[in-house]
């Protein structure tokens, strides 16, 4: 696993600040606002070599329920959707050109199989942790972190979501993608998977 310089570090922190902000006030509405099944977020940052991805999904989209795992099929179908999960490069369509390998990921389940500490050590304060510890009784999400070290990131020129192939219940992600020469943002959908990314070069 190669380790982050502290430089590269802190600028993949600046271009998650610039990807929160790009979408804080919409995100802040589906939070609040009433449950939309079949619509998740994707967030790309990259940043020279190193691409960091950040997923999230109501547990409906990935395993087609939302309640807490408690019969074997039910545990099963989180294994196999964490499984899945685990394959970025398929599972977002990128480009073999671009010459990314894998070093980091990290796929857990909020309110569904009990997995929360994880997500609960990236809260930003105590008042987000509680309104989504509420919302997380009611409807259970997966979370993937993936950090990806590229050869040629420049390539990355679209996405094609074969994740809507992996996961029936998926109809849509919000895409957010920044470098530090643009940024992109466009819907994903089940009817057209790909998504261009000309503003990122």
């Amino acid at each position: 696993m190669k380790l982050l310089s502290a430089t590269c570090i802190g600028t993949l922190i600046a271009l998650t600040v610039t990807i929160t902000g790009a979408t804080a006030a919409e995100e802040g509405h589906k939070e609040h606002g009433a449950h939309q099944h079949g619509h998740g977020t994707f967030e790309m940052a990259i940043e020279k070599g190193v691409v960091s991805i950040d997923l999230r999904a109501p547990g409906s989209d990935i395993v087609g329920f939302e309640h807490p795992a408690v019969s074997e099929a039910d545990k099963k179908a989180i294994a196999d959707a964490k499984a899945r999960l685990a394959d970025p490069i398929g599972l977002f369509g990128i480009p073999k050109d671009a010459g990314c390998r894998v070093d980091t990921v990290d796929v857990h389940t909020h309110g569904a199989d009990g997995d929360e500490d994880g997500e609960k050590a990236h809260k930003e304060d105590k008042a987000t942790a509680k309104a989504e510890e509420a919302h997380s009784h009611k409807h259970s999400s997966f979370h993937a972190k993936y950090t990806l070290t590229c050869r040629t990131p420049q390539a990355i020129k679209s996405l094609d979501f074969a994740f809507f192939k992996a996961f029936p219940g998926a109809q849509e992600l919000e895409v957010v993608a920044v470098s530090d020469k643009g940024q992109v943002k466009a819907e994903a959908t089940r009817k057209t998977p790909k998504v261009a990314l000309p503003a990122l070069w």
